[in-house]
């Protein structure tokens, strides 16, 4: 419609019908038209209530153009339980807008949301875990939006808190953990508070040195306690490589002991050990000198080549020995750290002749009995005449020789005697022996000759009937044990019997002297017998 009277053709304003005018010149007057429309402005409490109501106003277009804007004052309303309100915007998550009363230019209709916030605040407390000095509480504000869930708020953690004797460790929300994050750690999204307990880190370490005689060890290890524990840590020992010929005896405070540990040990601190080697091998027994598988009779100086690869080395290179009774001998080596070893040598010395003995020796009427012992402990017997003799009736000698050569013997000197028994009364008459070539005559008792003697043979007589011939008398005395010749004699008063001495006489005389009467007496046999002397 038309509105007024401008004076250009774009104008959107001038003077309305009726008005004077005052002319200086020819003008023209352009009409203005102008036409209008509403714009609404609503209000939504985004998840609140209570919404005010819509606010308008009224936009022109002039002169065929489009339409303006128009402005409305943004009004208050709206709640939300727990929320606090935090002005309109035209976007329902915005965190930001424009506060009621403010004026809002429209050139359409629009909806305005209500924004809501709420904040909580997380904070950070330090505790120094047994150290000092910890820092104040830090803090920061976590901001929900428009009935959103709170996304958490930026902190950095602070610095602080010392321990004598011990490293910082970091932060950490457990008082017994090892480590943690470092001072200046940023969370950008802290969601809770919490306590942050600073860990402290103490680290031993055993400083591996080689020691005496080896070649390498491994690496030095260390350990680290954490906290304030004052219970130690445990580092496993590095391996040690020794020298050629030597042993590892472990691990030692002093650099060339002889023994030390080996495993694991606890560090409650900083330590240096020596990895030690010995030499822990017997050397090797090597060529013999003068040994020898023949026996000798004289003492021998027999040498043993000594050797040893790697090590200490032998602490000469021979050794030697005297043997004066041995077969087998053994020479000891040894080397510069006092490892020996036995080295076996054939020394086959003897120089002692063999023993031997000649015992038990007793005479008698079989000859003499004797034992004989010989022995050789070191070369052994090649001759040996051990044993029980028996009948022995000459001088005789027993030689045991051994295996060197070397003789020595025993003697038994062997002599023979004869002993006669006396003459007894014998209790026979002489019609004993009747006559011819048969008759009767005494024979030796069978009692011994020592109980014969003890008693003067007065009752070891007895009258034993045997057949007499030219052998008789032998026969009589070898039934007695007795060894013969051994002859009985008669006796007669009467002067014309013969003393007789032989078988034959034996015969003759009993023949001759048959009948007669008179005291008869008996010779026991003669015994013949051998005894010793000497050995």
């Amino acid at each position: 419609s038309w509105y007024a009277w401008g004076t250009g053709n774009t104008s959107t304003s001038g003077s309305s019908a009726g008005t004077s005018v005052t002319l200086t010149s020819n003008a023209t007057r352009y009409a203005v038209w102008r036409k209008s429309t509403t714009y609404t402005l609503t209000y939504n409490c985004n998840g609140g209530s209570g919404a005010p109501s819509a606010s308008t106003c009224t936009a022109y277009a002039y002169n065929g153009g489009s339409f303006g804007t128009c402005s409305v004052n943004l009004k208050s309303g709206c709640s939300y339980s727990g929320w606090t309100f935090n002005n309109w915007s035209t976007n329902s998550s915005a965190t930001s807008g424009s506060s009621p009363g403010t004026v809002i230019s429209l050139s359409g209709n629009s909806t305005y949301y209500a924004l809501w916030k709420k904040t909580t605040t997380r904070t950070i407390t330090y505790n120094c875990n047994g150290g000092s000095g910890a820092p104040s509480a830090t803090s920061c504000t976590d901001t929900a939006y428009n009935g959103g869930s709170f996304p958490g708020c930026q902190l950095s953690l602070s610095s602080g808190c010392s321990y004598t004797g011990w490293n910082f460790n970091g932060w950490n929300t457990t008082s017994n953990s090892i480590q943690g994050l470092a001072a200046g750690h940023t969370y950008t999204n802290l969601t809770n508070s919490f306590t942050m307990y600073a860990t402290w880190k103490k680290t031993f370490k055993l400083t591996a040195s080689k020691g005496a005689n080896v070649s390498s060890v491994g690496s030095s290890p260390s350990c680290s306690v954490y906290n304030g524990s004052t219970s130690g840590c445990s580092v496993t020992y590095p391996t040690i490589t020794p020298n050629a010929g030597y042993t590892s005896v472990g691990w030692s405070a002093t650099n060339g002991a002889t023994s030390g540990s080996t495993g694991t040990v606890t560090l409650t601190s900083n330590i240096t050990r020596y990895g030690n080697a010995t030499d822990q091998t017997a050397p090797t027994c090597g060529t013999v000198t003068n040994g020898s598988t023949t026996w000798r009779t004289t003492s021998q100086t027999i040498s043993v080549a000594c050797s040893e690869t790697g090590g200490s080395g032998c602490s000469q290179t021979s050794f030697s020995g005297t043997f004066t009774q041995t077969k087998i001998g053994s020479i000891t080596i040894k080397d510069k750290a006092g490892n020996t070893k036995s080295c076996s040598v054939s020394a086959y010395v003897d120089t002692t002749a063999p023993a031997i003995s000649c015992t038990n020796i007793s005479g008698g009427t079989s000859g003499v009995s004797l034992t004989v012992t010989a022995s050789d402990g070191v070369s052994g017997l090649v001759t040996d005449p051990s044993g029980s003799k028996s009948g022995v009736k000459s001088t005789t000698t027993y030689t045991a020789k051994n295996g060197a050569g070397l003789t020595k013997s025993c003697k038994v000197t062997v002599t023979k005697t004869a002993t006669t028994w006396k003459k007894t009364k014998a209790a026979c008459t002489a019609g004993n022996y009747g006559s011819g070539t048969t008759t009767y005559v005494k024979t030796c008792s069978t009692r011994s000759k020592a109980t014969a003697d003890a008693n003067n043979y007065s009752s070891y007589w007895s009258c034993n009937s045997i057949s007499v011939t030219a052998n008789n008398a032998s026969q009589a005395c070898t039934s007695h044990n007795l060894t013969a010749p051994c002859y009985a004699k008669t006796t007669y008063n009467r002067t014309s019997c013969k003393t007789w001495g032989s078988a034959s006489d034996y015969q003759t005389g009993l023949t001759s002297c048959s009948g007669s009467t008179g005291t008869l007496y008996k010779y026991v046999c003669v015994e013949t017998a051998w005894t010793y002397s000497g050995s």
